[in-house]
């Protein structure tokens, strides 16, 4: 069976089963399915397209006090007995008279009556609470509570329209689209008075609304600049369509997968989605460049198609991989905090990162396998160029001359010294560009030995004043945080709190219980003990200056109407036998509503006179539970608990900080343990970890700064900020340090000197790190543009830190550590003796590639052996790289970057026999120079070889 030339798509793992790695392996099953893998991924487009919108229509904002917290223990007890008081925050109707008028107009009279009639109507709404709705009913004795201050001469009422315990899920926006229609149906005089809405439920609204406005910011505005951003630093149009590929398949695959999640298995809080966005966007655009700049630079090493995309993924794929994974691990740390909207963001983030990866280490391979042509060709760029220059005057330029682009291929000695010398240019060409880079200049300053001290003591004297700033580190749960900064929710609850009390939507519940009622004694909340305990307890709570609790504002079997109320005139109203049992009938509905098992519990509400959530909250809940002691524990025989919104978030931030270091000290024993298996070496590790945390204490200490200073009316850093910017940073910091120190131990490995290899390392990587600390911090960005402050705390601080890690971490500091370090780098592992210096230039690694490839793979019985040059010298690179040459011009056309060889009308019928040159074939260059001869004596070398020797070309 005669020997053929090897087909060049199936050609990429022919080695030796044992020694094909995994990757190799991977990528072999890639280049043989590549079809199915696109109409896969076209299937899950598909898909997502159609399912994928509905996860932004589940997600919620459901807060509750992880299990083993006095609040958890306080809300279970409060929904087992007093249902209808555990249910949701209440929507308050706020009507406003805009010319400082009395509120009290037959206007609003008829408005309120009308809302009470409809809004009951819709399922979730129970009943509607107002200064006209209550008269009639057992709760006209507080119908004073529903008129805003002054008192004498109201200008504003409210209406509370009071919610069911069961949840809306995904008809509570069809709930608030109900209330909005009937308020602009009774808001006939716009001119007079002002009707708007406040309260948990609206503030959700207007919270997806924002984060719907962010993905549409993100989707057009900074998606565009990140792949503008892609395209200059790859010089190559037709690559950024793949980025964009991979992110708008990794969008819908993983909003599909997310999708059951939040409708079935829990619940997602409303801005994971745009972290979702920010997490996919930067990720596929960096690991896009990442494996496409690797990509091209074994084009330009010279090798094909197939052979540069089967080295891209075996390098980069194997950096992607491990960054992916560490990401992902990183935010599965957040599962491991006692909250579920934590637990919902760090799983989102996860399969976000997991679909990124995968995407980008199957569709990416599978586009350029398939379109590597269209992706490889400069047709695009030259046609820019050329309009450039003929459209700009003051940028045109030089035309090449016709003698410049073709050669007259001679035969003898003087077409291989035209060779040699195109060679020599190259090479020359190369190291003059590698001399005149910044980077290169920057890995020869920070490896020098002085250099990387002084660079080492100059960050740590930058980093540590600014880490001290994490001692006055200040964190709000406030509602200021999430609702957009237009939104018209946040003028009326500055409203409200300004003519009512400022804790109306968030009240405190405090549930009593008989802890000594058995069988024999029935003690019960309704008897003279407690209503004594209850006024002394209530009566020094609102005696509390610096926690201002009015008297009105308390509701209770034995304080209520603004003073303490008397069990001997409760017990009046309550006997049948009384003759004050006919006036009685409010009390006894508040009896019946404010009582549950046969009188065995009771419980109370009261609203603060400050911002239940802002900076009190800590001081009030711990006063007040230090507080109830006193007066209800085992001597007096009754039990108190405190639940309420405000409680809740108290607990829950309590418990997340108190297991915060835990999941810092998993998250730093994975990385620690993930990069020490990867590169062998425990000094690695601890170095990583340690810029790490220069990273992190340094964006922390500068967001404490920016955000505490009033610059933007708020004065903390909402609560889980700093919780979840950790994984993040930790995450991309770590990615960028896989990228830097995997070229350091590849040119390590190659045989070249420790600080050789660190300035090789900076000199490849600098501005492709550089270039993506911009892309994700162009992408990160668009949190901070939607306008919701919880958004652009994060934006703000994951900004920072990947432009210091990109711009500071990785490029200055990273490379003195390691030239500090010197053999310790690889410690306990062994690198070989490093021989060879920075100016060694990469075609040689290509060489020598070859060289092992063609001893580990040899052709079939009777084929010629490949070309591969014995000795990795200047010289044998020079014959090597001249074989490429003449093989890329074989057909005598414009020699394109990346073609795959030689047409069919060109092709050698035998491997062993290569075609003879005619003396005046005409042979066109790729960018100038003279043509190359060669000896008739010396052998010249097959052009085609076995399975391990490749065709080659590649951009020159």
């Amino acid at each position: 069976m005669d020997t053929r030339v090897q087909d060049e798509r199936t050609k990429g793992c022919h080695a030796k089963p044992c020694r094909c790695s995994p990757f190799e392996a991977v990528f072999f099953f890639i280049s043989k399915a590549k079809i199915f893998i696109l109409i896969f991924w076209v299937i899950v487009f598909g898909f997502g397209l159609w399912l994928g919108p509905n996860f932004l229509s589940e997600t919620s904002i459901e807060f509750a006090a992880p299990a083993g917290t006095p609040a958890y223990d306080a809300h279970k007890l409060l929904a087992a007995h007093f249902p209808e008081h555990a249910a949701q925050t209440p929507i308050a109707i706020l009507f406003k008279s805009l010319k400082n008028e009395s509120i009290l107009t037959p206007f609003v009279k008829n408005a309120s009556l009308y809302l009470n009639h409809t809004l009951p109507q819709n399922e979730f709404i129970t009943a509607v609470l107002g200064y006209y709705t209550v008269v009639g009913t057992p709760l006209e004795l507080s119908q004073a509570q529903f008129l805003g201050r002054p008192a004498t001469r109201p200008t504003a009422t409210m209406l509370l329209v009071l919610l069911s315990p069961r949840r809306p899920g995904s008809k509570m926006f069809a709930m608030l689209d109900h209330i909005d229609k009937a308020v602009a149906a009774v808001n006939t005089k716009p001119h007079k008075v002002h009707i708007s809405s406040a309260g948990a439920a609206p503030v959700l609204r207007a919270l997806k609304r924002g984060v719907a406005f962010d993905l549409l910011v993100m989707d057009g505005m900074v998606l565009p600049i990140a792949l503008l951003v892609l395209a200059l630093v790859l010089r190559n149009l037709q690559m950024v369509l793949i980025p964009l590929a991979a992110f708008f398949v990794t969008m819908m695959g993983a909003f599909l997968v997310m999708y059951p999640i939040a409708k079935y298995a829990i619940h997602i809080v409303s801005f994971a989605p745009a972290l979702m966005l920010a997490c996919m966007l930067a990720m596929s655009v960096d690991y896009s460049l990442f494996l496409l700049s690797r990509f091209r630079e074994e084009l330009k090493a010279g090798r094909t198609l197939h052979d540069a995309t089967r080295h891209m993924y075996i390098h980069a794929g194997r950096i992607v991989l491990f960054s992916g994974t560490t990401l992902a691990i990183t935010f599965l740390g957040l599962c491991l905090l006692p909250l579920q909207i934590i637990q919902s963001m760090g799983l989102a983030a996860s399969i976000s990162l997991a679909f990124t990866m995968l995407v980008s280490l199957t569709l990416t391979p599978a586009l350029l396998l398939t379109f590597g042509r269209f992706f490889a060709s400069d047709r695009v760029n030259r046609c820019c160029r050329t309009c450039w220059r003929y459209c700009c005057c003051c940028c045109r330029r030089r035309r090449r001359k016709p003698e410049e682009r073709y050669i007259i291929k001679a035969r003898g000695d003087e077409e291989r010294g035209l060779v040699d010398s195109v060679v020599e240019e190259r090479i020359e060409k190369e190291r003059e560009r590698q001399r005149r880079s910044l980077w290169y200049k920057i890995g020869l300053a920070s490896t020098h030995k002085v250099g990387a001290i002084l660079i080492f003591l100059a960050i740590a004297a930058m980093i540590t004043p600014v880490a001290l700033q994490l001692l006055h580190l200040r964190t709000s749960a406030g509602r200021e945080y999430l609702i957009p900064m237009d939104s018209p929710i946040k003028a009326t609850i500055s409203d409200l709190q300004r003519y009512f009390t400022a804790g109306k939507l968030s009240p405190y519940y405090l549930v009593f219980e008989a802890t000594h009622a058995t069988a024999e004694h029935n003690q019960t909340v309704f008897c003279a003990e407690f209503y004594k305990l209850s006024h002394h307890f209530f009566g020094n709570l609102t005696r509390t200056a610096e926690y201002p609790v009015a008297q009105e504002d308390v509701q209770s079997i034995a304080y209520m109407m603004g003073g303490p109320f008397e069990f001997a005139l409760a017990e009046s109203l309550t006997d049948p036998q009384s003759l004050l049992y006919d006036l009685g009938g409010p009390y006894r509905f508040l009896l019946q509503h404010f009582t549950a098992g046969d009188m065995r519990y009771a419980v109370a509400i009261f609203q603060v006179g400050f911002d239940p959530l802002g900076d009190k909250l800590n001081g009030f809940v711990d006063h007040l539970r230090a507080l109830i002691p006193r007066y209800f524990n085992d001597t007096t025989g009754y039990r108190c608990l405190v639940d309420g919104l405000p409680v809740q978030e108290k607990d829950a931030i309590a418990a997340i900080y108190r297991y915060f270091p835990m999941m810092v000290s998993v998250t730093s024993g994975v990385v620690f343990l993930l990069v020490s298996l990867v590169y062998r070496s425990l000094f690695i590790s601890l170095r990583a970890l340690v810029t790490l945390g220069m990273t992190i204490c340094w964006t922390y200490g500068w967001s404490i700064i920016f955000f505490t200073t009033g610059l933007f009316e708020i004065h903390a850093l909402c609560w889980f900020v700093p919780i979840m910017s950790f994984s993040i940073m930790v995450g991309l910091g770590l990615d960028y340090d896989i990228f830097l120190l995997s070229r350091v131990y590849e040119f390590r490995r190659m045989g070249y000197t420790n600080r050789a290899s660190i300035v090789k390392g900076v000199y490849r990587t600098g501005h492709i790190i550089t270039a993506a600390g911009v892309i994700m911090a162009i992408a990160f960005s668009g949190l901070m543009i939607g306008g919701i402050a919880v958004m652009s705390h994060m934006g703000f601080m994951l900004c920072f830190s990947v432009l210091i890690d990109a711009f500071v971490v990785r490029t200055l500091l990273v490379p003195s550590l390691l030239a500090l370090a010197g053999r310790l780098n690889w410690w306990p592992g062994r690198m070989p003796r490093g021989a060879k210096d920075e100016m060694v230039m990469h075609e040689q690694s290509a060489v020598e590639e070859d060289r092992e490839e063609g001893e580990a793979a040899p052709g079939p019985t009777g084929a010629p052996p490949p070309y591969s040059p014995v000795a990795a010298d200047e010289t044998e690179m020079k014959e090597f790289l001249a074989h490429r040459t003449r093989r890329s011009t074989l057909c005598g056309s414009f020699c394109e970057p990346g073609a795959l060889g030689p047409c069919d009308d060109h092709k050698d019928p035998e491997p062993s026999a290569p075609p003879p040159l005619a003396p005046d074939e005409v042979t066109p260059l790729v960018h100038g120079g003279a043509p190359a001869e060669e000896d008739e004596d010396r052998p010249r070398p097959a052009l085609e070889a076995g399975p391990a020797g490749p065709m080659r070309t590649g951009i020159q």
